[in-house]
């Protein structure tokens, strides 16, 4: 750690631009239901709020260049990004599943790796599928079928073995996109619950979601031409927009709504949610500690590179928890809490 002042001031500098840059985006996206400017003028600045706090605060980077705040690191070129340390060249674009002359893989390395590689497979499914499933929850008034193995089906015959030749990673649906995308298409409204709380409530979906996904990846694609303007973004502008998107996620979660209910201690002040109706105090506030002991495992599994193995097999094994949670909650509690 940089304790220098120099070191210091890169840390107030970066702490700055990542609040500055989530606070922005925060207040921009909200703009819509206010009073300020006009409703045009509003529903733009609600809808681009992202890109104006990026560019905003990448310009205050550049005025106070002086700080060195690290930035992109954009390659210049259009090619594999890992050297081989021994020959300092670029890999090869095709993969050769044998390894290198200098490094050869035996033959039992690759049956050995084919544990963190179903790890891997069982990690990619339940992300697709979990991520799939909220998104095509019935309050979210989707008007298209999902279609859980087309996907599926779709990436392992066609992406994955792409993917594998070149190096490259396997996408899958991932849960904070999605619902970030999901967020952007669709028109919310506040209510006001009976008991207090709010929450929100989707009115209606904007149609032609495949096509916002195809444009969104082509200008990731188009994006790749722009590398000069890239590198002049700090990675802490990044982290800003990325706790925008984490903290625009827990809208409506569940998990985080119980959560806030440990601080009310009078049962007649809880919110009008389904299962504050359904379900005793004890059974909830037990389940919702129990999911956040998981929680906390489950982000020490990402924190402790020595865990890090594990964190396909512990997302595995919430399928069979599951089922084993009937013997510590009655099965009608958990239909509420666990839905």
């Amino acid at each position: 750690d940089d304790t220098t002042d120099i070191g210091r001031a890169r840390a107030f500098g970066g702490t700055i631009l990542c609040i500055g840059t989530f606070w922005l985006a925060t207040s921009l996206k909200t703009m819509k239901g206010g009073v300020w400017l006009n409703p045009s003028l509003r529903a733009m600045c609600s809808n681009y709020g992202v890109v104006i706090a990026i560019f905003l605060f990448s310009g205050l980077n550049a005025v106070f260049k002086d700080v060195g705040l690290a930035t992109l690191n954009v390659p210049s070129k259009f090619e594999p990004s890992w050297i081989d340390p021994a020959t300092t060249k670029v890999r090869s674009w095709l993969v050769d599943p044998m390894g290198t002359p200098e490094h050869p893989i035996q033959g039992w390395a690759i049956a050995f790796m084919a544990l963190p590689a179903l790890g891997l497979t069982v990690l990619g499914y339940m992300d697709q599928n979990v991520s799939t499933l909220i998104v095509n929850r019935k309050d979210h008034m989707l008007k298209k079928g999902p279609a859980y193995h087309l996907d599926l089906m779709i990436c392992g015959a066609l992406f994955y073995p792409i993917c594998s030749f070149f190096g490259l990673p396997f996408p899958h649906a991932s849960t904070v996109p999605c619902l970030i995308h999901l967020i952007s298409l669709s028109n919310r409204e506040t209510v006001h619950m009976e008991g207090g709380g709010t929450t929100t409530r989707v009115t209606s979906v904007i149609e032609g979601a495949r096509t916002t996904n195809l444009l969104i990846h082509a200008l990731i694609l188009i994006s790749l031409t722009f590398t000069s303007i890239l590198k002049f973004v700090p990675r802490t502008v990044l982290f800003g927009v990325f706790l925008f998107m984490g903290v625009g996620s827990i809208a409506g979660n569940e998990l985080f709504d119980r959560m806030k209910l440990f601080g009310i201690w009078v049962f007649n002040d809880f919110p009008s949610y389904e299962y504050t109706k359904k379900v005793s105090v004890k059974a909830m506030h037990s389940f919702t500690f129990f999911q956040m002991v998981l929680l906390g495992i489950l982000y020490a599994t990402t924190r402790v590179s020595d865990l890090g193995v594990a964190f396909p097999f512990f997302i595995g094994a919430l399928v069979p928890l599951r089922w084993v949670l009937n013997r510590f909650w009655n099965p009608e509690d958990l239909k509420w809490l666990d839905a």
